[in-house]
């Protein structure tokens, strides 16, 4: 079954599906056959206990109810006996949907893309257009974050974006600006000239331990993409460069400020719905309902940047998200760690 999850969906819908159960077999000390309703409600409880949010919780339930639902369509509960879906009968708390989401208004949206516009280094420059590509395209981050070069399509001053989803090739729009930002990128870094389709356009510095990535070729790393814990700092970043309440921001809101931009433009339910790649319009126009409740202007912090004139706001090498206290101190992420104690020992 996790094989299937892994297959079917995506490697990361695979891990959450064994994280999901790695951590529920090891609070029941249980095999899956012998879980009843008791054991799941009172699971439900210690998520609660440990500060897991709501919609955690439904998350790590539904992984445990699907894998019970697996088992129904192969008649697998016949063998067991018994009621086989403990899940199905276990009370679950309340979810209000999309309670948390929010977005950016247009000045929040314009500030978050000047502070990170002002950084002149090739890096500031591939930040601009991965910031720009995501509020602009409304992608997911993970599509974004691996987008290879020769997914990019320029026809007739149109730009297209190729995209695999589930087994399904698709074209997504993007603006003439989102082209002209990672054109720049690539001509400041030095990729623009060597560049294949199989490399990745946001790609990280090669070198981890040098504070900047340079404007020639070999300094990046186009072979990789970004990982999903420097997209997250960089955005924190950059949010508290602009004033913005950086806590309360997740790329996730960046998708979010893009659908709100597509309805403030007077596109309808159905053409937010298929920029989004969303397969249901009702929740669509639910998701929308929701934030336009939101009162605008509610993720700005201070009405001016940490910018001044002349000063670029520090930052720690390569940017990536620190993972523990002695990679903290030294503004790295954890998986350099080898070269961090190797340099250390050295003095």
């Amino acid at each position: 079954w996790l094989e299937e999850r892994k297959t079917r969906f995506s490697p990361n819908v695979g891990k959450e599906a064994y994280n999901a159960w790695e951590d529920f077999l090891g609070f029941t000390q249980k095999p899956p056959w012998e879980v009843r309703v008791e054991d799941i409600e009172v699971y439900v409880e210690a998520l609660k206990k440990r500060g897991l949010s709501i919609g955690t919780i439904h998350k790590r339930l539904t992984g445990l109810a699907k894998f019970y639902k697996h088992c129904q369509e192969r008649g697998i509960e016949a063998e067991c006996g018994g009621v086989f879906n403990p899940v199905a009968g276990a009370s679950r708390p309340r979810l209000t949907q999309y309670e948390k989401a929010n977005f950016l208004s247009e000045e929040e949206e314009a500030a978050l893309l000047e502070a990170i516009r002002r950084d002149p280094t090739p890096t500031g420059k591939r930040d601009y257009a991965l910031f720009l590509t995501l509020l602009s395209t409304g992608l997911r981050a993970g599509e974004v974050r691996k987008l290879q070069w020769g997914a990019l399509e320029v026809e007739e001053g149109k730009i297209r974006i190729k995209l695999e989803r589930g087994g399904r090739v698709e074209m997504a729009e993007a603006r003439e600006a989102v082209w002209e930002a990672i054109q720049v990128y690539l001509e400041a870094s030095g990729r623009r000239a060597e560049i294949k389709p199989g490399d990745y356009v946001f790609a990280p510095g090669k070198e981890p331990l040098v504070r900047e990535a340079g404007g020639r070729a070999e300094d990046w790393a186009g072979e990789r993409p970004l990982s999903k814990d420097e997209l997250h700092y960089l955005l924190k970043l950059y949010a508290g460069w602009a004033g913005l309440k950086a806590k309360e921001i997740t790329c996730h809101t960046l998708r979010h400020t893009a659908a709100m931009r597509q309805a403030e433009r007077g596109e309808g339910v159905e053409a937010v719905q298929v920029f989004l790649d969303r397969k249901n319009a009702g929740k669509t126009k639910e998701y929308l309902e929701r934030l336009a409740e939101k009162p605008k202007g509610q993720l700005r912090k201070r009405k001016k940047s940490l910018w001044k004139k002349g000063q670029i706001p520090r930052r720690g090498p390569d940017r990536a998200q620190p993972r523990n206290h002695r990679a903290l101190k030294h503004g790295l992420s954890a998986r350099y760690l080898p070269e961090l104690e190797c340099l250390e020992e050295q003095g």
